[in-house]
């Protein structure tokens, strides 16, 4: 395993001349002296001379507060009224997949910012800059995210500003030529919720970081937009923070699952379809095709209206299992209607005979398995939400699944 110092080291030699400066000179605050240390020592190594190069930087033009008059620059909050959230969605997704199971948090957050009001800022912009891991690799890229005193020229870390800060802080359009608007709104919500998606949950999770002396690590300095790089425990990103608040739902591979709460729908289907016969049609059967086809099908039917009306149906609801669309909204009658029939279809064969009706279960257990979505799903672009179950929903369930069959067999013999 590698050592902090060996950790740091490798960090810095990725970092350019001017990030490196920036650590013994205006950022150094932010950083441990030993961080330091080993900045001044690789700088040495590339034959840099710290003063020539501090000097030549400080020489450019600051920009002044009447630059931005002059440039008519706009608000986060303007670009945010004025975009389509879907295309951000999109964007943010596609840089952070791993964050589609936060969909409805995202979507409630933009609708929450487009009801703030913005504390308008004089002097602070947001830049958003690439810094490039790899000359010869220019994919190899992280965005880094910060903000700009325009009256001192100083680069502030924009973590601990409030959200409201955020929509009154400035945005020079030349700034989003090289990065259109829906990227750079999607790197903002990104960075806004990486402690959380509530007031509440930001506050305590800046609070519990700077007890444990997280903030401004020596190793990130103002870019705290760093998910790849964690060591020693100094810095919570914001795929780690969210995973520790919403470990109670997520997306996750359950078969198991999955097929008990599909049985639990079949058996009460079952059992209502036996009793309704009984009572009012007085018809004979054939069991072996009432069960293994004509009941998956009248299942198709009855699950569709639930799926689009509650996103769940009783078995699911009690196994906590949640369908929905990508952003967390509940499926259109068309698209539960279309995912019902081919799991009728692909998932159990349409009951054509036994044989062909395992190997169905078996082909979309080991689809699931392996690539983390049923041919349904994926078809259908659909999400499939567990939530902790819990002992006291696993005996209720256990309980009503097996006086279904009693009753079934009961009813049957």
């Amino acid at each position: 395993m590698k050592s902090r110092k060996e950790c740091i080291m490798e960090r810095m030699a990725l970092l350019s001349d001017e990030s490196l400066v920036r650590i013994i000179t205006d950022e150094a605050g932010e950083y441990e002296l030993d961080a330091q240390e080993i900045a001044k020592e690789e700088l040495k190594n590339r034959c840099i001379d710290i003063d020539a190069f501090f000097s030549r930087r400080n020489s450019k033009t600051i920009p002044c507060n009447s630059d931005i008059c002059e440039e008519n620059p706009v608000t986060l909050n303007d670009i945010i009224h004025n975009i389509d959230y879907s295309l951000v969605e999109k964007v943010l997704y596609d840089m952070h997949p791993e964050d589609l199971k936060f969909s409805s948090d995202y979507k409630s957050f933009f609708e929450k910012l487009l009801q703030m009001s913005p504390i308008i800022s004089k002097s602070i912009l947001i830049k958003i800059e690439k810094e490039q891991f790899d000359a010869d690799d220019p994919s190899n890229f992280i965005w880094v995210i910060s903000g700009l005193d325009i009256e001192s020229g100083e680069k502030l870390n924009l973590e601990l500003s409030t959200w409201n800060e955020w929509l009154g802080f400035h945005v020079r359009p030349e700034d989003l030529k090289s990065i259109n608007q829906e990227t750079f709104v999607s790197l903002c919500l990104y960075q806004m919720t990486m402690n959380g998606f509530s007031e509440e949950d930001r506050e305590s999770n800046l609070k519990l970081r700077k007890n444990e002396g997280q903030a401004n690590s020596y190793l990130f300095g103002t870019n705290t937009n760093r998910p790849d790089f964690i060591h020693d425990n100094v810095f919570i990103s914001a795929l780690e923070y969210k995973k520790s608040h919403t470990a109670d739902e997520a997306l996750q591979i359950r078969p198991w699952t999955r097929l008990w709460a599909r049985s639990m729908d079949y058996s009460l289907i079952f059992f209502i379809f036996l009793i309704l016969n009984k009572s009012v049609l007085h018809t004979e059967f054939n069991m072996r095709l009432l069960g293994i086809s004509i009941i998956p099908l009248i299942q198709a039917l009855i699950e569709t209206p639930m799926l689009h009306f509650f996103g769940t149906t009783p078995g699911k609801w009690l196994l906590q299992i949640r369908i929905c669309n990508p952003d967390g909204c509940k499926l259109s009658y068309k698209n539960a209607l279309k995912r019902s029939f081919m799991v009728w279809l692909f998932g159990e064969a349409i009951g054509l005979n036994t044989v062909l009706n395992t190997f169905a279960y078996l082909v979309s257990y080991y689809r699931l398995s392996y690539s983390g979505k049923t041919y349904w799903d994926d078809k259908n672009k659909v999400c499939v939400i567990h939530k902790k179950i819990g002992i006291l929903r696993g005996i209720v369930f256990i309980t009503i699944f097996q006086a279904m069959f009693v009753l079934i067999w009961s009813i049957l013999y």
